[in-house]
């Protein structure tokens, strides 16, 4: 449970800090959650740790005052996808979509456009969760 809220707690933060960064004049046009790429063979999860996880991060998310929306998914992954693969991913996808990486760390990406954030975070051996976030 303890490993759990650091988790979600780093990625709240992660996530605050690149709608900090992002903003400004000439925003582009609002991406919805529904054109996120999603990861190949990803399914929607129906695992209780990582859809709770993904719960508390949403929760502190709409709790804090510079964020206008927020939305995200857990999901499964097909056994033996690694990080590298999700990176992989992720990466040319968003960056062809004209998201930019602003952080990356061990388990977790994240890209900023205009006024939105879209965070990536792998937990390896449960899933991956993608948030989608934007600031006020």
């Amino acid at each position: 449970m303890n490993k759990r809220m650091s988790i979600i707690l780093v990625l709240a933060v992660l996530i605050g800090s690149i709608l900090t960064a992002c903003g400004g004049g000439g925003a582009p046009a609002l991406v919805t959650y529904s054109q996120l790429p999603v990861f190949t063979g990803a399914t929607e999860s129906t695992n209780d740790t990582l859809n709770g996880m993904l719960d508390g991060l949403l929760t502190q998310l709409k709790a804090d005052s510079t964020i206008k929306t927020t939305e995200g998914k857990a999901y499964d992954v097909p056994a033996g996808t690694t990080w590298e693969a999700i990176k992989g991913f992720y990466g040319p996808a968003l960056e062809k979509a004209g998201w930019t990486l602003a952080k990356s760390t061990d388990a977790n990406l994240g890209y900023a456009r205009g006024n939105q954030a879209v965070n990536v975070m792998y937990v390896e051996t449960v899933g991956l969760v993608v948030v989608l976030t934007e600031a006020k």
